[in-house]
């Protein structure tokens, strides 16, 4: 089997770096799932225990991103990383209120630094609109949502017992 990033001849510096921005968006993702669980199950908030799953689904396309690049269809995967946060990071709103603008700078530095990495110069403007419009719309989505059944902000998030 050749596999491009196991064969050092053949590996191009994007699909290194694509891949590299696949790892890294993985392990990312594993400690927030984890990390948003351990808050679920310990505040019993179904709001977390909902982005959570979202989060898994992020973390699931992350891998098939990775796939792709190991494939040596870097360009897909890549999209495959870059696209796979944005439902989770739409959702969050309509979850969790008080962190649209954590999120929505989150989502635009996410983007940038990742199509930067791994997509074609051509294709990087296309990704940082993209992620510029999920920022700005889970910005609006936080503050225009009424507060009912959403999880009020942060400091109820890190210290529910209080």
């Amino acid at each position: 089997m050749n596999n491009s990033l196991t064969n050092p001849g053949t590996i191009t510096p994007q699909a290194r770096e694509a891949f590299r921005a696949a790892l890294s968006r993985i392990i990312g993702d594993v400690v927030f799932v984890v990390v948003f669980l351990a808050l679920a199950l310990w505040s019993g908030a179904w709001q977390l225990l909902v982005a959570s799953a979202f989060l898994f689904l992020t973390l699931v396309l992350a891998v098939i991103g990775a796939g792709l690049i190991r494939r040596n269809r870097v360009e897909l995967g890549a999209w495959w990383v870059i696209l796979g946060l944005f439902p989770a990071i739409l959702c969050s709103p309509f979850l969790i209120s008080g962190l649209g603008l954590v999120a929505g700078i989150g989502v635009v530095m996410l983007t940038v630094v990742t199509a930067a990495q791994t997509l074609p110069a051509r294709r990087v403007s296309w990704a940082v609109v993209m992620g510029v419009a999920v920022g700005i719309t889970t910005l609006l989505l936080d503050m225009l949502l009424p507060t009912t059944q959403r999880l009020t902000g942060p400091p109820e998030v890190l210290a529910p017992a209080t």
